[in-house]
């Protein structure tokens, strides 16, 4: 990780840095952040990748493909609430 900017943004700090696999990155802090916080925020793990947030990507996927099945249009830009909602009425249910 390293960093590449720091520059005033809308009121915050806005930081620029490459992570591990050289992707340039931007987090925003608050403008009176310290050094030491803003290296510790941007080398903490992602919090992103939770074993629950795989599983819910696996049902929503499960519901794009029923939805594909019943003949519901354009289900990959719809949200899982809608989706229930649209395989539901197709179901008659």
């Amino acid at each position: 990780m390293e960093i590449k900017a720091k520059i005033p943004f809308r009121g915050k700090l806005r930081v620029m840095y490459s992570n591990e696999s050289g992707l340039l990155r931007a987090m925003d802090f608050a403008t009176n952040a310290t050094d030491a916080e803003i290296i510790d925020r941007i080398s903490a793990p992602n919090t992103g990748n939770k074993p629950g947030s795989q599983k819910a990507g696996d049902e929503l996927e499960a519901l794009r493909d029923e939805a594909k099945a019943l003949g519901i249009k354009s289900p990959h830009l719809m949200k899982q609430k809608t989706l229930i909602a649209k395989i539901k009425a197709a179901k008659g249910e």
